[in-house]
Formats: structure tokens, C-alpha cells, sequence
């Protein structure tokens, strides 16, 4: 995913309100880890999509919410250096 495409889909008022909306309801599951959630590999994509909704300045706190909850705060490194290229 590219930047411009990351904050179209955060940016967008029906997409960007999913997004949230979801992220909000993925929160009621605090007791169970991503993978128990989703499983492989789809706990992985939460994971980076988490980490790219999050570096977009001024972006809902929401993604870092997930992050702390589900990935003890870290973001996806990988993704990270992907993005970074």
C-alpha cells in the first residue's frame, strides 16, 4: 500500500468510518490475542494495516489502540522498511 492510498482509505467518509467502526469493534475482543481472532496469515495483515493507519500524522489514536492491545504496542517492522523504500 502506498501513503496516498493509506490515507485515501482513512480519509474517505464511508471507508475511513468502517475502518474505525471495525477497529472499535475488534477492541471488545481484549481477551484473545490477533491470532486467536483471525488466525494465519490474517493476523499478520492486521498487524501491518494497524502499523500504516497509524504512522499517517494526525490519523485516529484508535490504530494505536490496536497496536497496544493486540501487538503489545509495536508496530510491523517489516512494514515499517517497506514503507520506508
Amino acid at each position: 500500500m502506498t501513503f496516498d492510498t493509506v490515507y485515501f482509505t482513512i480519509s474517505h467518509p464511508l471507508l475511513g468510518k468502517r475502518l474505525i467502526d471495525i477497529s472499535k469493534e475488534l477492541l471488545k475482543h481484549k481477551g484473545k490475542s490477533a491470532n486467536d481472532i483471525f488466525g494465519y496469515p490474517d493476523d499478520l495483515k492486521l498487524h501491518s494495516s494497524m502499523t500504516l493507519f497509524s504512522i499517517i500524522p494526525n490519523t485516529n489514536p484508535i490504530f494505536e489502540e490496536v497496536l497496544s492491545t493486540y501487538f503489545n504496542g509495536l508496530p510491523d517492522l517489516n512494514t515499517i522498511n517497506l514503507y520506508e523504500e
